[in-house]
Parts: structure tokens; C-alpha cells; sequence
């Protein structure tokens, strides 16, 4: 398996498939969030969400599940 998760821009699988865009993901967050968190707290937990989701096997609900995770942590 690919040990390195996290690249510049997404999460990579095996076979070098882009599932997650952390950054696209960031921003659209902290749009949500109107502003009121700062960009780099948001991909910290995002990324701190990723390593919860490494060994998922299907991920076609990855993206959805790190946005409400993260909009909740972020509220508290």
C-alpha cells in the first residue's frame, strides 16, 4: 500500500486514483463556515480525519463523510 496518503492536493489509492481534492474540500468548508475558521485548522482536520478513513474500501462516500465530520468538530 502507498504510505504517503497525503499529496499537496488529495488522497491517493493504489492505483493513483484522486479521491479526496483536500484542497477544493478546505476551501468549500471554510465557504460554509463563512469564513469564521481558519484554512489551515480546516485541512489539519481534515487530514486528522483522513488517517480515521485509510483503510476504507469503498470510497465513493469519503468526501461526504470528511465534510460533515469536519463541519462538526469545527463547531464545537
Amino acid at each position: 500500500m502507498n504510505n504517503n496518503l497525503f499529496e499537496s492536493k488529495s488522497m491517493k489509492v493504489e492505483a493513483g486514483v484522486s479521491i479526496v481534492d483536500l484542497e477544493r474540500l478546505t476551501e468549500s468548508i471554510w465557504v460554509d463556515l463563512h469564513g469564521a475558521e481558519d484554512p489551515r485548522r480546516i485541512r489539519h482536520v481534515l487530514e486528522d480525519l483522513l488517517l480515521k478513513y485509510k483503510d476504507a474500501h469503498i470510497p465513493t462516500f469519503l468526501t461526504i463523510l470528511l465534510r460533515r465530520e469536519a463541519i462538526e468538530i469545527l463547531r464545537q
